[in-house]
């Protein structure tokens, strides 16, 4: 996992940005709740039923020019079988007009062979070259594109393939955008009543220039549009920027919860048309489909999320983030790209210092991503793995491995402690519990018999 840091909201630099940036303010929502509503899946159609394809199209307003020889007919993303897709977030009007920055980058790897989403998020602060203009942060990319849609995209989409080929020695294409307007969201929450969120810490801060007023309380609850943006958006805290994104993708998971619940069907359709008219994107029916395909096949917890590895650091003036670890940072874009490792925490529960690094060392960073190493509360005597069903295959492997005997699927991780520099417990596929009954020699004896 990325090492907890706090990243300070960064100073404007460009003249009369005060305004805008109060006009962006009231704007920078829940850009992934939309689209994961809009493209991801097509949730859409995923949720509404048991409607048609041309219904359902029909319905989204995505009819007109989508007839059915097309849909039927017409392979997917021109018929790639690996496909890449930049995802912007920005409050920018539709016409070209104003000078937003993109506040949410991700970019959205889709294999139609292997049937996998991978989803990498960017920090906004990430700093680059930018072409033509020197070095800056990445979320400036899209405001130096000039007036029209299409060159902002394709700046954004340049310096954000660059990024990525840099750091990974290959050329990473971008063969698809999706560029989310984020204003108005906030209603369209309210339209479904709140959403139902487990806030994690006490949350207050204020900021009159942006307009910007949090003050939530831990605890399960159903926030509000105004409630929701704050959560989303707030970042003062020791993960910073870090701590925004993910609880970004915490907010999307209890989002599509909700709408799969019978009773929220009828609402999901009268919101679809106002969704999709806050974006913009080269994707078509075809395309959807195949991600709705997918969505159905693996589920929510099937689709791999992961951060591009960024630290803190000052250019000149300006906070802003960069890639320190580069091997990291290639071996987590690749993940993303060809194929995720399971991640995978381990806990010592068996009262012997070091045992669970001891263990973490010996696994195979090629096969599996270790995301933390923790203590838990309370000494437990059998080691076991607990995953779920998605992972099994996985964690029995390594299991094997490394001399464990049960793999449970129906159980939660113990609760432990890890460090001070992961003040919330990591979101592992696999966490591997070691109890005092774990015997390393029995894991040497299981590996000299493996290939």
């Amino acid at each position: 996992m990325t090492e907890s840091v706090q990243l300070p909201e960064s100073p404007q630099s460009l003249p009369g940005k005060a305004q805008k940036r109060q006009r962006r303010a009231r704007s920078r929502k829940i850009i992934l709740a939309m689209t994961l509503l809009g493209v991801i899946g097509f949730t859409a159609f995923c949720l509404v039923g048991n409607l048609t394809p041309l219904k359902a199209l029909q319905v989204l307003g995505l009819g007109v020019g989508f007839v059915k020889d097309k849909i039927i007919q017409k392979p997917p993303f021109d018929g790639r079988k690996q496909v890449n897709i930049l995802m912007l977030g920005v409050d920018v009007a539709f016409d070209g007009s104003g000078a937003a920055r993109s506040d949410t980058i991700k970019l959205i790897s889709v294999d139609l062979e292997k049937s996998s989403i991978s989803i990498l998020s960017i920090p906004r602060d990430t700093w680059v070259s930018l072409p033509g203009h020197g070095h800056g942060r990445i979320n400036g990319a899209y405001q130096l594109g000039g007036n029209e849609e299409s060159t902002r995209v394709a700046m954004s989409k340049t310096v954000v393939s660059n990024l990525m080929s840099e750091l990974t020695g290959k050329q990473v294409p971008i063969h698809h955008y999706v560029r989310i307007q984020t204003g108005g969201v906030m209603h369209i929450v309210d339209a479904l009543g709140g959403v139902e969120v487990n806030v994690e810490k006490k949350m207050d801060y204020e900021d009159p220039s942006q307009r910007l007023y949090i003050h939530l309380t831990p605890g399960l609850q159903r926030l509000n549009g105004d409630q929701a943006m704050g959560y989303v958006r707030f970042r003062m805290d020791a993960e910073g920027d870090y701590g925004r994104i993910r609880r970004q993708d915490q907010f999307i998971n209890a989002l599509v919860a909700q709408l799969g619940k019978p009773d929220e069907k009828d609402k999901l359709v009268g919101l679809i048309g106002p969704v999709l008219g806050m974006m913009k994107t080269d994707l078509d029916a075809n395309d959807l489909q195949a991600l709705k395909r997918i969505v159905d096949k693996v589920g929510m917890a099937g689709i791999h999320t992961a951060q591009l590895p960024t630290v803190p650091c000052r250019k000149g003036r300006a906070q802003v983030v960069e890639v320190f670890d580069t091997a990291l940072a290639a071996q987590t874009i690749n993940d993303s790209l060809y194929g995720a490792r399971p991640t995978v925490a381990i806990l010592n529960a068996s009262g012997r210092t070091g045992l669970a690094r001891e263990v973490g060392e010996q696994i195979d960073a090629a096969v599996y991503n270790v995301v933390a190493i923790g203590t838990a509360q309370e000494q437990l005597t059998l080691s076991e793995i607990i995953t779920k069903d998605l992972y099994k295959d996985k964690a029995t492997t390594l299991a094997t491995q490394i001399g464990v005997d049960k793999v449970e699927t129906a159980a939660a991780p113990p609760a432990a402690e890890y460090g001070t520099h992961t003040p919330t417990p990591p979101s592992a596929q696999i966490t591997i519990v070691l109890g005092s009954d774990y015997d390393p020699a029995s894991r040497d004896t299981q590996r000299a018999g493996l290939p």
